[in-house]
């Protein structure tokens, strides 16, 4: 991996985003880590302008901070590409338009931004409509914007009607399919931080009706691997399912999710909000269906019957009769797992990846 002065003018390309060695966790630092694991961008720079994490006094201190760092090395840096990594918060928003501001555009740079986590809509500075003129100036700067979902995309286009955007893909760095394991247990899965957002509570209240409708088969089990504020919830849940019908399995190291992928029947995410979950993309890597709400890149993923049963945030009837769906009918479940597995090789993983990066280098 180069350093910053490595870089030549006219063939190179400066990655900006969290650092490669940061002991944070999110979905953008996994994403620069997946795109360090690619051949096709071996040659590429890394370069973290810092963090804008905390209370809101050094949220702010740390945009500045950042955008000071990328000021005085921009001066020396000289690169064909530039792929920006941000999240779409205030204060990442805030962070990417300084650092567009002091970024020295060499004649033929194409500039990229890639937008990971948040919405548009819901920051509050961005109602002014001069506010957005100043911005949209300033966004100019960057030939390219993708974003992880259209959802996320149509936001853009409302708050800056001039733009146009692309789509791009989370990616992980597999190349082939975890092979299923077989047991006599089988196992609905949830993946994820334990909050109410992400649907937890109408899963235990789903599970719940279908044990008052006797519709819960022996030895079915549902395992959650996460941990957070609902955590005590479902303790608690684990008790009211005195046969052991709740499974908590906190927080796992990669290669015990993978075998636990490996040992489930069905990842269940009916989140009220998300973005490109990386939980669904190992998922398909198992070959599981999914029964999940259509949020997100989650709309544009998941098609009903195809290879998930789609529901709406908040119902708890719909979340129990997709799991009895799957339950009664197995060719319907093998069908969908099948097509995830495909959809995975094809198009979510290490090959897929090489092949998205590659053209989009060759495309000024």
């Amino acid at each position: 991996m180069k350093k910053l002065n490595d870089l030549h003018s006219g063939h190179d390309l400066l990655i900006i985003g969290p650092s490669l060695y940061s002991k944070k966790y999110g979905g953008v630092i996994r994403h620069i880590h997946v795109l360090s694991s690619l051949a096709v961008l071996q040659g590429a720079t890394f370069y973290d302008p810092g963090s804008t994490d905390g209370k809101i006094t050094w949220r702010v201190i740390g945009v500045f901070w950042s955008a000071l760092r990328v000021w005085k090395v921009a001066r020396r840096i000289k690169a064909s590409n530039v792929w920006i990594n941000t999240s779409i918060y205030p204060m990442a928003f805030l962070k990417l338009l300084l650092i567009l501001m002091g970024m020295r555009m060499t004649s033929g740079c194409v500039v990229r931004v890639f937008f990971h986590g948040g919405r548009f809509e819901t920051i509050e500075f961005l109602k002014s409509s001069v506010i957005r003129k100043v911005c949209w100036a300033i966004l100019h700067r960057a030939l390219f914007f993708h974003f992880l979902s259209v959802e996320q995309g149509k936001g853009f286009s409302i708050i800056f009607p001039a733009s146009e955007w692309k789509l791009f893909s989370n990616f992980i760095p597999e190349t082939s399919l975890l092979p299923k394991r077989s047991g006599k247990t089988k196992s609905f899965l949830f993946v994820g931080r334990l909050i109410k957002e992400k649907g937890v509570n109408e899963i235990v209240m789903a599970i719940d009706s279908l044990h008052k409708q006797g519709l819960w088969p022996d030895g079915m089990e549902f395992w959650f691997v996460g941990d957070g504020p609902e955590m005590d919830m479902l303790q608690g849940a684990t008790y009211r399912f005195s046969d052991g019908t709740i499974r908590i399995l906190g927080v796992l190291s990669s290669d015990e999710l993978d075998s636990v992928y490996q040992s489930s029947f069905a990842l269940v995410l009916p989140s009220y909000a998300e973005g490109f979950p990386y939980v669904v993309i190992e998922a398909m890597r198992a070959g599981l269906p999914l029964i999940c709400t259509s949020t997100g890149v989650l709309a544009d993923l998941v098609k009903p019957h195809v290879n998930g049963l789609v529901i709406q945030a908040g119902d708890i009837k719909g979340l129990a009769d997709a799991m009895k769906t799957l339950i009664c009918d197995e060719i319907l479940t093998n069908k969908l797992g099948k097509n995830n597995a495909k959809f995975f090789l094809d198009n979510l993983s290490g090959y897929a990846a090489e092949e998205f990066y590659d053209k989009l280098l060759k495309v000024a």
